[in-house]
């Protein structure tokens, strides 16, 4: 999987050491785009595939997850599936407890109100030129307008050696409804090649919610705080201004401006309004997407707007 670093790149780069931030670069999906190109996300008309709209243009980053991942965790003996299993108060903070978390056999399923299914593709150079020349390089979002099926095509790896080929991903989503357990009976080559269905919306709201953080000694950030849908790309740029904001209080209260729970405090005043219009935002996003007619005559700031972090 690829993400988009664009409105945290400032924030980002000024708490990484360098030779890190340099690493994090490497991990670009194209390297001949490099580390200073401005472009927007074109939106097209899926029946068509013409550009209709596009996110405005901005500096931005295309990046390889495990990319990210490898420059980040050098030097670091992080420990995988694992699971917090208990926490207790202690004096002068928490001891929490971890056990394996691999189980097969204890997951649930709960439906969701939109329903999405993707793959991963090999592309000859061709093919990808065909998207560089009349859409984009790297990728680009679209609603087709007679199904309102809304599509995002992004690429995943270029090839070093000539005659390889590319990697990208196609992601496929459309509004649920009634009949989709009738329809995922089918095998799913049939169901990719199904209209989209007529919306029955079954969003419900959310509200954010208050949590006890132990007087500071327990704090959430990215995910964890703000599951964010894919819509806006605006995710991994959350996590990253939570972490930085995060590490600006608690030095703040190393360094004797403040104490620690005010620290966290003042992180959790910044972060709790910021993420709640973004988990909102990108929610909308995710409705406007759908929706092929809204965005070609009225627009979708939640769709194709761009605010900063």
């Amino acid at each position: 999987m690829g993400v988009s670093i664009h409105s945290t790149l400032i924030t980002w780069e000024a708490h990484i050491f360098p030779e890190i931030y340099d690493r994090v670069c490497e991990a670009q999906v194209n390297p001949a785009v490099g580390r200073n190109e401005v472009r927007g996300v074109p939106w097209i008309n899926g029946a068509t595939g013409k550009v209709k709209q596009s996110v405005p243009k901005s500096k931005r980053l295309r990046l390889r997850r495990y990319g990210i991942r490898k420059a980040l965790m050098e030097g670091l003996d992080i420990k995988w599936g694992k699971r917090l299993s208990h926490m207790e108060k202690i004096d002068g903070g928490v001891r929490v407890e971890f056990t394996e978390f691999l189980a097969p056999t204890t997951y649930e399923l709960h439906r969701l109100p939109i329903n999405a299914v993707g793959c991963a593709l090999s592309m000859s150079e061709e093919q990808v030129n065909y998207f560089k020349d009349h859409v984009d390089l790297l990728y680009f979002i679209g609603t087709h307008p007679e199904t309102n099926t809304y599509v995002f095509w992004f690429l995943l790896d270029t090839p070093t050696e000539p005659g390889k080929p590319y990697h990208a991903q196609l992601y496929l989503s459309r509004i649920a409804s009634h009949r989709d357990e009738e329809l995922f009976k089918q095998p799913l080559l049939d169901v990719f090649r199904q209209k989209g269905r007529p919306f029955f919306s079954r969003l419900r709201d959310m509200p954010s919610v208050e949590w006890d953080d132990w007087n500071g000694t327990c704090i959430l950030i990215g995910d964890a705080a703000h599951c964010i849908v894919i819509y806006r790309g605006e995710g991994v740029n959350h996590a990253i201004v939570d972490a930085c904001q995060l590490a600006d209080t608690i030095k703040s209260a190393a360094d004797g401006h403040m104490s620690m729970n005010n620290a966290i405090r003042q992180y959790e005043k910044q972060m709790r309004p910021r993420a709640r219009e973004a988990v909102e935002t990108s929610r909308q996003a995710g409705h406007d997407g759908h929706c092929y007619a809204k965005v070609d005559k009225e627009g979708s700031f939640a769709l194709l707007g761009e605010k900063p972090v």
